[in-house]
């Protein structure tokens, strides 16, 4: 058995030298660099850069080139009888090149690039977006880390007062001062704080395997430094929802797409004007061969042309797609609408939440304050025999609560604090550009 507990201590210290140290900046790094949601993002942000090549091509010249060869053996198939000579063959090459510019094309051009940026930019700010997510969720768990680390220290705080009542109850037993029953009763006590304790290890180890999944971590995590201080804001409901409106990203992404289907009923407009285009093309000619036309040549020819495209009838599709765009400026827009309704009532649930918080985080320090002073009374009554062992046991139990409560507020204000700040769109200003 000493062997084996030598051999556990060893495994756990060497677990504890091999634990990498990870403060939230580092974290956020990798977290950024592992996350898929942002690969996705930074893809679809590519993606949309080439709509402005694309929107470019429109008014750039097109050229084309055209190089030939055509055979003819004429009287080929004709019989002996033909008076048809048979020597007029001859064949023909050519060569035809084509600059075509388009001059006017009712706005449509314009209106393809400016879809174009609208959508590298709601590209941009659906990528910030998808960070600021990522901060609440990793500051989010760095919180629950170590609230969990908190809660173990206070089960481990109050299995050191069962472990010094059963040891005075031990004490008192053998001198016959109480009954066994105290003892049991201590006993169970001290191994349901010693459950608590151990359940309270696993979640907190559960939580750093969390993280590690998030940051692409594999080996035990250890934190170091402290949990980022959340930004001083505005207390009035109006100040927060003017700042939501500046800084929300999915906000301007909204916005941002709802510019670009306006540019898009520009676009459907464009196609009931006509277009203009100017080319110039040329063609060389060139025939030789044995007849009529052996060694001759047709030379060079030069063509300059101005062309004026009238839309006329094109089935109704101009129509379809000119309601669609229209269709399209209502969604977006009751989108819009529906978003700030949203962003309006995460506001106000966390102040109210926080608030509420707030008194319950000075009920719990006053509670604390009041379970001490309880326990201390009952301890001396159960010395001299006015309290039972389970007023005692209950009084501690009472105090492990109070500082659980405490614990676990102090660390939801601070949660909550950063959903607020998430919710107008000021979270990670620090890291995020």
């Amino acid at each position: 058995m000493k062997r084996l507990a030598i051999l556990f201590l060893a495994l756990t210290l060497g677990s504890n030298v091999l634990a990498r140290e990870l403060d939230f900046v580092t974290a956020f790094s990798l977290a950024l660099e592992n996350n898929k949601e942002i690969l996705l993002q930074e893809v679809a942000q590519r993606k949309a850069e080439l709509g402005d090549i694309k929107a470019r091509a429109i008014m750039m010249p097109s050229l084309t080139a055209n190089l030939g060869y055509q055979q003819r053996e004429h009287g080929f198939l004709q019989n002996s009888s033909s008076t048809t000579s048979p020597n007029d063959s001859y064949n023909t090459r050519y060569l035809n090149a084509s600059l075509s510019q388009p001059i006017y094309t009712g706005g449509r051009a314009a209106a393809e690039r400016s879809k174009a940026t609208h959508v590298q930019v709601a590209s941009a700010y659906q990528v910030t977006a998808a960070q600021k997510s990522i901060y609440l969720a990793l500051v989010s768990l760095f919180a629950d880390i170590r609230q969990a680390e908190a809660i173990a220290a206070v089960n481990r705080a109050n299995i050191e007062r069962l472990e010094e009542h059963l040891s005075k109850s031990r004490i008192r037993f053998e001198v016959g001062e109480v009954e066994k029953t105290v003892l049991l009763q201590s006993e169970m006590a001290l191994s349901q704080g010693r459950a608590d304790y151990q359940a309270s290890l696993n979640t907190l180890h559960l939580l750093e395997v969390r993280l590690g999944n998030i940051v692409g971590i594999a080996s035990d995590i250890t934190l170091v430094g402290e949990i980022p201080q959340p930004a001083t804001l505005p207390e009035t409901i109006d100040d927060l929802l003017r700042l939501a409106n500046e800084h929300r990203d999915d906000l301007k992404a909204e916005q941002a797409m709802l510019d670009f289907t306006n540019e898009d009923l520009r676009v459907q407009v464009s196609k009931y004007l006509p277009t203009v285009r100017a080319g110039v093309d040329y063609r060389n000619n060139t025939i030789d061969g044995v007849g009529q036309r052996a060694g001759t040549s047709e030379g060079d020819d030069i063509t300059f042309m101005l062309n004026l495209e009238l839309p006329i009838f094109e089935g109704g599709t101009r129509v379809a797609d000119y309601r669609e765009a229209k269709y399209n400026i209502i969604e977006r827009s009751h989108r819009i609408l529906q978003l700030k309704e949203q962003i309006r009532f995460d506001v106000h649930q966390s102040v109210y939440t926080l608030d509420t918080l707030s008194h319950r985080l000075r009920e719990a320090q006053s509670r604390i304050t009041l379970a001490e002073e309880n326990l201390r009374m009952v301890r001396l009554q159960f010395e001299v025999g006015e309290a039972t062992n389970l007023d005692l046991l209950d009084a501690i139990v009472n105090l492990k609560n109070s500082e659980l409560d405490l614990v676990i507020n102090e660390f939801d204000q601070r949660k909550n604090q950063f959903i607020l700040m998430q919710a107008i769109g000021t979270i990670g200003a620090e890291l995020i550009p």
